[in-house]
């Protein structure tokens, strides 16, 4: 299984049993199976930490691949992924791009990536963590001038690249150039470690802590099998993280892990409630809640709005005069949930059938009797 490579995926299974046969059929030791760089088809296993160890450039690469990781959600506003039917617009994020010394320098970045979006759509967090992300590593070399770091931080941190860190979450726009070492490709291999389907370690975090902190089982996997199987390979000058043919049934586990995650947790009736006394109370608030102009009033607004301070503050001062709204906040905030009245699950294939249509014309009825 090769992440994020389209050309591996289309591979008949026989051809897949060839390649991995060839591979076990070397006769190397495991760690010569890891480093070797023996051809097989047009894969070659390749040794990552070798070649970044010559180049002197494996600190650095290692510190970037963290800060990514750490940094990549750092634009969830409260309430997580809820947040993002309330941020801001195409619009409204380029008038605090343009107006910031530091963010203008990464203009036809941001461009790039929201081409898809209209002027009043709205943004992604991921958009937002690029923008934070911009700021805290300008922050952090300015920081230098105080003297406040030990001697390897001190010359580590003016090699850090943000265009690098910010390639490694979002690969896909061609106006940061490529992560290239002795002119092959890693942009597909550290992108894939932070962002890829269907296992990545942002994934890997939170089945784990999700798992734990709501008291449940489903999200557990075999982490070290996971971390035992990825294997990094070059195709055509470009490094991919792949996993060897004895980590898929772990691959397997930790999908069915996430689905059982989702089923139990995420989509529970409980938390569906809430999410939907959230929509009701908000359906008459015109976004963006955030009204900011420059970068200080955002993060500023970042800073102040937990999640209980956004519900209990400022959410409720913008649905003051929706009674209706203000009820059905105050009793998610007293805990006065909904109780599920009707449900019906629909398999949606190629083309809504008669039958479908005629219950979510039904569910449109109950949600029109309850406004």
């Amino acid at each position: 299984m090769v992440f994020g490579q389209q050309k591996y995926d289309a591979l008949t299974p026989l051809s897949r049993c060839t390649w991995w046969n060839a591979y076990y059929q070397t006769g190397f030791t495991k760690n010569e199976k890891h480093n070797n760089d023996e051809v097989l088809e047009d894969f070659k296993f390749h040794n990552v930490s070798g070649e970044l160890k010559s180049e002197k450039i494996e600190d650095v690469l290692i510190q970037e691949l963290r800060l990514a990781a750490l940094l990549h959600d750092v634009g969830h506003g409260p309430l997580a992924h809820k947040f993002d039917d309330f941020t801001l617009s195409k619009h409204e994020l380029f008038k605090i791009i343009n107006g910031d010394n530091d963010l203008k320098q990464f203009n036809d970045f941001f461009k790039e990536l929201l081409e898809p979006i209209k002027d009043n759509g709205r943004i992604d967090h991921e958009v937002i963590s690029c923008v934070f992300i911009i700021k805290i590593i300008g922050s952090l070399k300015s920081a230098l001038k105080e003297k406040r770091f030990s001697e390897k931080p001190s010359k580590l941190i003016p090699q850090i690249d943000v265009k690098r860190i910010l390639k490694m979450i979002e690969p896909k726009p061609d106006s940061l150039p490529p992560i290239k070492i002795n002119k092959i490709d890693y942009t597909p291999f550290f992108s894939s470690i932070i962002s890829s389907f269907p296992l990545d370690a942002d994934r890997m975090d939170y089945l784990y802590r999700d798992s734990y902190f709501s008291g449940v089982n489903y999200g557990y996997y075999d982490i070290s099998r996971l971390l035992m199987s990825f294997i990094p390979i070059n195709s055509n000058n470009s490094i991919y993280l792949s996993i060897k043919e004895s980590g898929i049934d772990a691959v397997i586990r930790f999908i069915q892990s996430r689905t059982h995650l989702f089923n139990q947790v995420y989509s529970h009736k409980t938390n569906r409630a809430a999410n939907c006394m959230l929509d009701y109370a908000c359906r008459k608030i015109k976004p963006p809640i955030i009204k900011v102009k420059n970068f200080k009033q955002l993060q500023d607004f970042y800073w102040e709005n937990s999640d209980e301070h956004f519900l209990w503050n400022t959410l409720k001062d913008k649905i003051t005069e929706d009674k209706k709204g203000t009820k059905s906040l105050d009793d998610l905030l007293e805990r006065k949930l909904w109780k599920r009245v009707y449900e019906k699950k629909i398999v949606i294939t190629k083309s809504i059938t008669s039958k479908d249509k005629g219950v979510i014309k039904k569910a449109e009825e109950i949600f029109k009797k309850l406004s």
